[in-house]
């Protein structure tokens, strides 16, 4: 048990490491979203809580890839959640992305943005 607590907080740091940074390596979306979807501009959201994780005995590598709509007022709309892992953990990524909080723009966005964790 002590092994899977510390496991997660370790992931859980990942996580939050990994959502505070853009990603480099984001996996090009759909041929007809991928003109409209963007990385999230740096420094456009302040405040980006980072999921919390679950617990889990799963272990490998997963990947997440997010969708939202970041409209020109800074709030976010269509939180759309793609990927395979642990369960419970799409929607905590939903919900932390639900929590940041974002400057206006002078138009709304289509927003991409992975998640990427490796358990062992």
């Amino acid at each position: 048990m002590k092994k899977l607590l510390l496991l997660s907080i370790a992931l859980c740091a990942t996580l939050a490491c990994h959502a505070a940074e853009p990603e480099a390596k984001a996996p090009m979306p759909a041929a007809s979203a991928a003109s409209a979807a963007i990385k999230l501009p740096k420094g456009r959201c302040p405040t980006m809580p980072p999921p919390q994780m679950v617990l889990t005995r799963a272990t490998g590598e997963f990947h997440y890839v997010a969708r939202f709509l970041l409209k020109a007022d800074g709030s976010i709309e269509n939180i759309r959640i793609e990927g395979r892992g642990p369960r419970g953990l799409s929607d905590r990524i939903g919900s932390a992305i639900a929590g940041y909080r974002c400057l206006a723009a002078e138009a709304d966005q289509e927003i991409v943005q992975t998640f990427d964790f490796k358990v062992s």
